[in-house]
């Protein structure tokens, strides 16, 4: 009996590490077409490819790719999206750098002016 539970625990965590390997896979391949993209200045682009790796692996993101994305949404001529993640980054992931997001905020007016709009 323990030799079948024990089979059971190593097949399951085999299964769950090759399912979160081929997600994270998946994400880190959008964030770097992204981030190719926008570096190509095809901002619109870059910012809906940010979009579907968010929606589609929510555990993924990290705090930098938020930061990226808000940078690439104001680019974008999307200064609400900017402003909404730069807001959700300084208050709810906790960024460490918070002093460079809000200095990038304040100083960019477009991001500013049109959240408020």
């Amino acid at each position: 009996m323990k030799i079948k539970t024990l089979f059971i625990v190593i097949l399951y965590l085999l299964l769950t590490t090759t399912v979160f390997g081929q997600h994270q896979e998946k994400y880190a391949k959008l964030v770097e077409e992204a981030l190719s993209l926008f570096e190509s200045r095809v901002s619109q682009q870059a910012a809906e490819k940010y979009k579907i790796a968010f929606e589609q692996f929510e555990a993924q993101i990290n705090s930098n790719d938020i930061y990226n994305a808000a940078c690439v949404y104001a680019l974008a001529q999307d200064p609400k999206n900017s402003f909404n993640l730069l807001f959700h980054l300084a208050n709810e992931v906790q960024h460490k750098n918070y002093w460079h997001v809000l200095r990038n905020a304040v100083s960019d007016n477009k991001i500013v002016a049109g959240a408020l709009a």
